[in-house]
């Protein structure tokens, strides 16, 4: 009598990820069955038989479209940490687990934070300016050393923001909702809890904000927090777009309530052409890129290998969403 082989779990991989990327599920190539799925038609063929799904980019709605069909699914990893663009009712009240990228993008994103504070401090723009014209000019100029940073959401970004601030010997405020409790508070100097918020954006020099997209934080930042900060800060955005007044931050450019801006995230993306940003000398523009990094790759990589060796043992998934409704 002839025994099957044991089936094995399935892994739906919808959307596109490089080549690359599937190389490195070596580790666990030989315990699922992986099935890819390049288009929503695909996706929705494969979802019935799949027992947890990856979901890059734009897989993300494939799947949440086709969620219906889902009658084996117990988990999904999105490759993004937000998860305001994806969420539907019907996502929110599946019992399907949601594994985001919360704290793979961090030190990419920590690093642009840096990136744009030293931007400003060591006058980029104006050394250029200087080479372009072959002007040799010496100036007096400043140290990130001693000025104080405020970091408005306190999660991954925040604390890996706030841990290369302290090699710099910045000061760092930390901003978050629940204070009692702050894991990464070695590098923080000042903890404020989110009701008393605009102190920090006061005494700061630099304002980082690394807040998650939520109903809450929809345009927290506005015409009273930008006129809060010092003439001399800089406003810089490793968050979500919308959760800045965009018309009101480039008045507050334009009209010199702030110095200056590093941006990675608009309220409206891609941005359009016609924007004032473009044109503007006292700001530092990514199209929301700063994370897209080949590190990056190899980190989902290893956190779906890593939580597909957790289910089939039985342990807790990493980077588990614990609250869908909020998004975080």
């Amino acid at each position: 009598m002839q025994t099957s082989e044991p089936t094995l779990p399935v892994l739906l991989v919808a959307g596109t990820p490089p080549e690359d990327w599937f190389e490195r599920l070596a580790a666990i190539g030989d315990r699922v069955d992986v099935r890819r799925a390049a288009s929503e038609q695909e996706t929705a063929a494969i979802l019935p038989q799949a027992d947890f799904a990856f979901a890059w980019e734009i897989g993300a709605f494939w799947v949440r479209d086709s969620l219906d069909k889902a009658a084996k699914l117990q988990w999904m990893q999105i490759s993004s940490a937000g998860l305001e663009r994806i969420m539907s009712p019907a996502l929110v009240e599946s019992p399907v687990l949601l594994v985001n990228g919360q704290g793979l993008y961090a030190p990419a994103l920590a690093e642009f934070v840096i990136f744009s504070i030293l931007f400003f401090v060591k006058s980029f723009r104006r050394m250029d300016a200087n080479r372009k014209k072959r002007h040799w000019e010496r100036f007096l100029g400043q140290e990130a050393r001693g000025q104080t940073l405020a970091i408005i959401g306190y999660g991954g970004t925040g604390r890996e923001t706030a841990r290369l601030a302290k090699a710099l010997r910045m000061k760092v405020i930390a901003v978050k909702r629940d204070a009692s409790t702050v894991e990464g508070s070695e590098w923080v100097d000042e903890l404020i809890p989110l009701d008393r918020w605009r102190e920090a954006l006061a005494a700061a020099d630099f304002v980082c904000n690394a807040l998650p997209s939520t109903d809450e934080t929809k345009g927290m930042f506005g015409e009273a927090e930008f006129r809060a900060m010092k003439p001399a800060a800089i406003y810089i955005n490793v968050g979500r777009g919308k959760t800045t007044q965009q018309d009101v931050m480039i008045r507050a450019l334009k009209e010199r309530w702030i110095a200056g801006a590093g941006l990675d995230v608009f309220e409206t993306e891609p941005l359009p052409e016609d924007s004032e940003l473009w044109g503007m000398e006292n700001i530092i523009l990514s199209p929301h890129c700063t994370d897209v990094t080949t590190t990056y790759h190899i980190e989902s990589a290893r956190l779906l290998c890593d939580n597909i060796q957790r289910w089939l043992k039985g342990e807790p998934l990493l980077n588990v969403v614990k609250d869908k409704a909020r998004g975080y």
